[in-house]
């Protein structure tokens, strides 16, 4: 769970002692001047830029690049940068007294601006999530995923991913929270049993289709030849997205032409972020796919993926959105009271609860009732975006289930009934609802 966030380095204008090429001049045109740190795989590198701010409003063209701030590539290629902020003039605090403040610039000052931001991001998912926290791989796919693009479409090794947009991260937090499950979905490859992760979005061909997979690598070896191109990947994960019109593959970059713009062509196999972007989809079915080559080190890599541009539309207003009836019936109007699979729940109910409207075997139910010294423990299987509460009853004839326990929010999945003794029957219902 924890992600560090350093800064990329302020070396890009350094001229030095005249013995050795100027810092910027050492790769043609300020390229490949990362601090040592800044190129490590499971960081959040930040470069530095003006104020994105005109007339008071935010503004994605004012964040005009620091003279300072390093510029990657990394030596085996990889994407760093990964996000730029904010590090000119900033009225910081300062060491030389405990009241001391001035104005700074670097990347030493984007940092901070990134890590602040940051922390109010994991703020708010504990808020919605019960205290519970993101991955360190969710964190820096989340700030990646929902940054603004600045410098050449797409990525590159001067601004990375873009500027961080800290609303547009909390919005996907929100999404999700509301039960827009591939907002954030935090899953596993495992090459025991040859796990592979596949999820269905639809795309009403409105709006750009945006997926992005990060995950922590293990360590790699040791390695002291500072122009070696050897990836440091460990557990090289792959995503692909299959559309109507084919596959689409995340982007990538080139060391030897840091230059050009990004490719999306063919497999990324360097870096612990990949993203797709597909900047006009085809109305219809989307596949991600994330899986592997090679082996795993571990025999298991935990990941974490984000979508954006996915259809939440609910065209015959039914109660049921359009990329649900997408996923589980291709597409049509099926009625949200029809029991397609005849298990006792129509469709609304079925979607409501998070369970499979096509399974007869997909049910919300209780799935565990023992009793301990505290009391009757009840435990169900939780679904993202709901919300659960606990009913009783003593007497089914006679009296109504009544209310037992506050809202108890996803991941929540267990409840003590503190009863010392029961001295007749006594019977439980678990309500769910979904914003």
């Amino acid at each position: 769970f924890h992600l560090p966030i350093f800064a990329a380095g302020n070396d890009r204008n350094d001229i030095g002692d005249g013995s050795q090429p100027d810092d910027g001049d050492y790769k043609d045109g300020g390229y490949d001047t990362l601090t040592a740190y800044a190129v490590a795989k499971n960081v959040l590198t930040v470069g530095a830029v003006n104020d994105a701010v005109s007339a008071n409003e935010r503004s994605v063209s004012q964040a005009s690049m620091a003279s300072f701030s390093s510029w990657g590539p990394c030596d085996d290629g990889r994407i760093k940068p990964d996000v730029v902020g904010n590090g000119i003039n900033l009225y910081s605090a300062d060491s030389a007294t405990n009241s001391e403040y001035r104005v700074l610039s670097g990347t030493s000052m984007a940092a901070p601006n990134v890590s602040g931001s940051a922390a109010l991001l994991m703020e708010l998912y504990g808020e919605l999530f019960n205290g519970n926290q993101m991955r360190a791989s969710s964190l820096k796919g989340l700030i990646i995923h929902t940054a603004d693009d600045c410098g050449r479409v797409g990525p590159d090794y001067q601004y990375g991913w873009g500027l961080m947009n800290t609303l547009a991260a909390a919005e996907q937090i929100n999404a999700y929270a509301e039960g827009q499950f591939m907002r954030l979905r935090e899953d596993y490859l495992s090459s025991l049993n040859r796990r592979v992760v596949t999820n269905v979005v639809y795309s009403s061909g409105l709006e750009p289709l945006r997926v992005t997979l990060c995950w922590t690598d293990p360590p790699g070896w040791i390695d002291y030849d500072s122009d070696d191109r050897f990836p440091d990947l460990v557990n090289d994960l792959d995503l692909v997205v299959r559309g109507p019109q084919g596959d689409y593959f995340p982007y990538r970059l080139r060391y030897d032409a840091p230059t050009l713009d990004a490719l999306q062509d063919a497999k990324n196999g360097v870096d612990n972020v990949e993203q797709v972007y597909i900047q006009t989809p085809d109305e219809g079915v989307y596949t991600v796919e994330v899986n592997y080559d090679g082996f795993l080190s571990g025999f298991r890599q935990d990941f974490s993926l984000f979508v954006s541009g996915q259809s939440v539309e609910d065209a015959d207003g039914d109660g049921l959105p359009d990329w649900w009836e997408q996923q589980y019936f291709g597409g049509g109007s099926p009625s949200a009271s029809d029991d397609g699979d005849g298990d006792g729940s129509n469709n609304y109910t079925e979607y409501v609860a998070g369970t499979d409207p096509t399974d007869a075997l997909s049910i919300f139910a209780i799935q565990e009732f023992v009793s301990d010294a505290g009391g009757y423990v009840i435990s169900w299987n939780a679904e993202v975006g709901r919300s659960y509460r606990i009913l009783k009853s003593a007497n089914l004839m006679f009296e109504a289930f009544s209310p037992i326990s506050a809202e108890l929010l996803y991941p929540v999945n267990r409840y003590t009934d503190s009863v010392e003794h029961a001295e007749a029957q006594l019977f439980y219902q678990i309500e769910v609802s979904r914003p």
